[in-house]
């Protein structure tokens, strides 16, 4: 108030008294007096420099009923002070001046600028409830924070949330803590929660929740107060802001309960255990669980007494010891899920060493017949009259050619089967991802169903095959190139 009891003294000395009366958007100020005395430009200039360059000054002085004569800063002094001039005199002895002051106050850099303390707080306690969240919505959703400057030298005042400064230019600036997504936490709320008033305010509890609280009991009362309501916003299964001051919400858990508050006249309790609440509900972790588990706890620790809303001091550690427990239950079926998932591929690569398996097995079947095919040749030979003679005759080279084509064909299908096989194998690995969609996130499912493994699994049984169907064309080939070359050269 320095600067503008300074003001009303260059025009009147010693005043009797300033009426005066502030807003957000404006201070308003005025004396009156029976003589008017005009500062030099000088002291006029002087003086109106103290005022920040974002607000707008007006000063208005009329005398009796004539019409006021108006000054602009940054206008011109000299017609200001002539027309001043001639209401001094033609004044009479009854006559009686009035200085009234307008400041339109803009907002310039997130600051706006508080002429006097007691007028704002008269102001703001004045204000319903639908009032003071309509004017703080105005405020914190154009600018997300907001300084609100004292402009007075001889105060020391400091009130903060994490969007809203109340502090003295003296003392300096809180510093504001990491910004807030504002836009998240209201499309949260209004995934798990019915706040019917959603569209009309852009408001969320950070904006009322002091992280430094002020010498002022009755200012930090009334943040404790919004910040309940505004946190009960977040938390309740519906709520609601009707007429001017009252709130209505209801908690679906283990109770219902449904209670509404007169913003004027009820006592609101332990509103940082309700923001502590919230600020762990939307933090991390699954929203749903959280809301739910929540709700089924307040709905247990919340009393309501006459015009006095009360949540026991305890209830956000009994929400915490509820949670550690649906946390320990869920692990085990985590781990039990996890395991059986880590069962299901430890077989997956077995059978891809099956697979292999089967082809090696198949080319041992191959050389077995070979083997015993063309043993039993020999064996019949060595005991006949002609021995080792003239082995491969007509028929029997016949038969060794049909041998070696049942073998290729043995060979296609055994690679055949394995290209099946191989798909199936693709198919089983996505399938099962498929099952745990709904049950794991998208994350630990990358985790766990690691493509890469399935790609290298598929890989391994691809290159066997290869290799195992080159040896055994490579023997189907020499075997037949060994029969055509004996049966033609005996």
């Amino acid at each position: 108030m320095q600067l503008i009891t300074s003001l009303f003294k260059l025009f009147f000395g010693n005043i009797p008294s300033i009426n005066k009366s502030e807003d957000i958007e404006s201070f308003k100020a005025s004396s009156s007096a029976a003589l008017i005395k005009l500062p030099s430009k000088e002291q006029l200039i002087t003086c109106l420099e103290g005022f920040p360059i974002r607000d707008s000054v007006i000063l208005d002085i009329d005398l009796d009923e004539n019409e006021p004569v108006t000054f602009y800063k940054n206008q011109d002094i000299q017609s200001f002070y002539d027309q001043v001039q001639t209401f001094i005199d033609i004044k009479d002895d009854n006559s009686i001046f009035t200085l009234k002051l307008t400041i339109n106050k803009n907002c310039m850099n997130n600051k706006i600028s508080v002429y006097c303390l007691e007028s704002l707080k008269e102001y703001i306690h004045g204000l319903s409830l639908h009032g003071l969240l309509y004017t703080v919505n105005k405020l914190v959703s154009k600018n997300n924070y907001i300084y609100l400057l004292i402009q007075d030298n001889g105060t020391s005042f400091e009130m903060a949330t994490q969007s809203i400064i109340l502090t003295s230019e003296e003392a300096g600036h809180t510093q504001l803590t990491e910004s807030i997504n504002r836009e998240k936490l209201i499309s949260n709320r209004n995934s798990i929660s019915n706040f019917i008033n959603s569209s009309e305010y852009n408001l969320i509890p950070n904006d009322f929740y002091l992280i430094k609280r002020s010498a002022d009991q009755d200012i930090n009362e009334l943040f404790d107060k919004i910040c309940f309501i505004i946190s009960t916003a977040f938390i309740a299964d519906i709520s609601k802001i009707h007429g001017d001051n009252q709130f209505y919400y209801r908690y679906n858990g283990y109770k219902t309960i449904e209670n509404e508050i007169d913003y004027k006249v009820d006592t609101l309790n332990n509103s940082v255990v309700l923001f502590n609440i919230f600020s762990w509900i939307y933090n991390e972790g699954n929203l749903s669980d959280k809301i739910g588990l929540s709700r089924n706890m307040i709905t247990l620790h919340h009393k309501v007494n006459d015009n006095e809303t009360n949540l026991k001091d305890n209830t956000l550690n009994s929400i915490l010891s509820g949670y550690e427990i649906y946390l320990k239950e869920n692990v085990e079926q985590y781990i039990d899920i996890k395991n059986k998932i880590s069962e299901f591929l430890i077989d997956m690569s077995q059978k891809s060493s099956e697979l292999v398996r089967a082809m090696t097995d198949s080319i041992k079947n191959n050389n077995l017949l070979f083997l015993s095919f063309f043993l039993s040749i020999v064996v019949f030979n060595s005991l006949s009259e002609n021995k080792f003679k003239d082995i491969f005759t007509k028929d029997i080279t016949y038969i060794s050619y049909g041998i070696l084509f049942i073998s290729m064909i043995y060979l296609i299908i055994s690679i055949v089967i394995t290209n099946i096989e191989i798909k199936r194998f693709q198919q089983q690995f996505f399938q099962m991802k498929e099952l745990y969609n709904d049950i794991l996130d998208e994350e630990d499912l990358k985790n766990i169903f690691k493509e890469d493994i399935l790609n290298n699994d598929i890989k391994y049984i691809e290159r066997k095959t290869v290799w195992w169907s080159i040896f055994w064309l490579f023997e189907i080939v020499l075997i037949f190139l060994t029969v055509v070359i004996l049966s033609k050269f005996p």
